[in-house]
């Protein structure tokens, strides 16, 4: 596995982590900021409802250090993302400039 490939599933750790047991999908969004980022993740659960799990300062850190991280071994400057986890293994990450 490639070391790109390692921190995009770093990533989608950290989110899932975040999110309730037996969550069916979890959105990321993000903005990077000169300073402090925009975080916010929102899991769908098995019954269609949805959590809005809070990001204390630490993980809000640690989720902003892996976004950064991504971004210079990408070698883009890209202000804000979209991370989607679906149940089964799915991913797809959507940048912006």
């Amino acid at each position: 596995m490639k070391a790109a490939d390692e921190s995009y599933l770093d990533l989608g750790r950290m989110i899932a982590g975040h999110c309730p047991r037996g969550f069916r999908e979890a959105k990321l969004t993000a903005r990077l900021g000169e300073s402090e980022a925009e975080l916010a993740i929102e899991c769908v659960l098995d019954d269609g409802s949805a959590a809005a799990p809070p990001l204390h300062k630490f993980a809000r850190d640690d989720l902003q250090a892996r976004l950064t991280s991504l971004r210079e071994e990408e070698g883009r400057e890209w202000q804000s993302c979209t991370v989607t986890l679906v149940r089964g293994g799915g991913f797809t990450m959507d940048v912006a400039d």
